[in-house]
């Protein structure tokens, strides 16, 4: 990122016009000092609404949300993980008549994963986040498993957490509910929500505020999407029945996408996740379990692996029985993924660092080559 000189220019960059706009879509003092800072003179900020492969659909204004720019990336190709995605904050130019993205302004939050395969890729999931809706459903679906990972991914990328359990119509036992919140060991707010009745979601309306920023997360079938067109008082977002042997619900949101709420919120709908693999993580697993992290920090060993190595202030806990070991078996679990995580994106980091030489190399030959052809004329 190059930075620009606010004063090399005596007019505004951004008009008060502009900036009412720009208030709306969750726009502050932080990311006007960023823009000033970074973006050339000649671009104005603008917001990632939603991405496709042909590019990136974005909005300056909130009254022209429903109707947002498509623009390309400009300059460089980015890595994967910078370059803009929903949510993101860009500097937009127009040159002939066609948008692009200069720059992408420093994010607040990011909400990353483990990309499907076995590439060791990182995949951003939302940016510029105040909190994140895990939400879940009674039946198949409410997991303890699927909650923790969703926590580390929010906790590592200091987004607020809120867990919205929805269809709580359904016959369910709350005894069983409350203990399944209380193995989390970590105080979350925690709401129950039936999309589909009156007054249903009136336990989200103290997040709604003007200019905040959510996402809604979770698997297919647990009523994201109806969800959205409750706070955002539409039928906009398509919605679909689930199967009743397992509640799987089908694909019905096929992108991530940013709205705006009547209340002025920004709300983005995301498609259902089979998996949340954990990427860059190790901060959210230390969160979520405070009492063993802390434990660790008296192991003798810095790499010590909490197993059986002599010294190990976690496994004197256990023995003090001031750990619980159903919460030491999950920790181990997940530092044993991030750590697998970490290899592969090693290996791939390698690999592609080769097949930059590689290429290097080629175009040296090539350019010899044609040197050669030229002096035998």
């Amino acid at each position: 990122m190059s930075e620009h000189d606010p004063a090399a220019t005596s007019a505004p960059r951004i008009t008060p016009e502009q900036r009412t706009g720009l208030l709306e879509l969750g726009w502050n003092d932080a990311l006007e000092a960023d823009f000033l800072r970074l973006a050339s003179p000649d671009t104005r900020p603008a917001r990632v609404a939603s991405v496709e492969r042909g590019g990136f659909f974005v909005v300056e204004d909130a009254a022209a949300i429903d109707a947002p720019t498509l623009a390309r990336l400009e300059g460089t190709e980015l890595d994967s993980t910078a370059q803009p995605a929903v949510g993101d904050w860009v500097a937009l130019i127009v040159r002939e008549g066609t948008p692009g993205i200069t720059e992408v302004l420093p994010r607040k939050s990011a909400l990353l994963r483990r990309a499907s395969g076995r590439q060791g890729r990182a995949q951003v999931v939302v940016c510029n986040l105040d909190y994140l809706f895990i939400v879940t459903a009674i039946g198949f679906n409410l997991n303890l498993s699927r909650l923790e990972r969703y926590l580390i991914g929010s906790l590592a990328a200091d987004i607020a957490p809120v867990i919205v359990i929805n269809k709580i119509d359904r016959v369910h036992d709350r005894t069983e509910i409350d203990a399944l919140i209380n193995d989390l060991g970590i105080e979350v707010p925690v709401h129950f929500t039936c999309a589909l009745e009156p007054g249903g979601i009136d336990q989200l309306k103290p997040y709604l505020t003007p200019g905040t920023s959510l996402a809604l997360v979770g698997s297919s079938g647990v009523g994201k999407s109806t969800l959205a067109n409750r706070i955002l008082q539409t039928d906009r977002l398509a919605t679909g029945e689930v199967r009743h042997t397992d509640d799987r619900g089908r694909h019905t949101t096929t992108r991530r996408e940013l709205w705006r709420a009547p209340s002025g919120a920004l709300i983005i709908d995301t498609p259902g996740m089979r998996e949340f693999g954990l990427w860059d993580a190790r901060e959210g697993v230390a969160k979520l379990f405070p009492e063993i992290h802390a434990a660790t920090e008296a192991c003798h060993f810095r790499d010590c692996a909490h197993v059986d190595e002599p010294g190990c202030g976690l496994l004197a806990a256990l023995d003090d029985e001031t750990i619980d070991e159903a919460r030491y078996q999950r920790y181990l679990r997940a530092l044993e993924e991030l750590a697998e995580t970490e290899a592969l994106a090693a290996e791939s980091t390698e690999r592609l660092n080769a097949r930059r030489e590689r290429g290097k190399q080629n175009k040296l030959r090539t350019r010899k080559g044609s040197r050669r052809k030229h002096w035998d004329r």
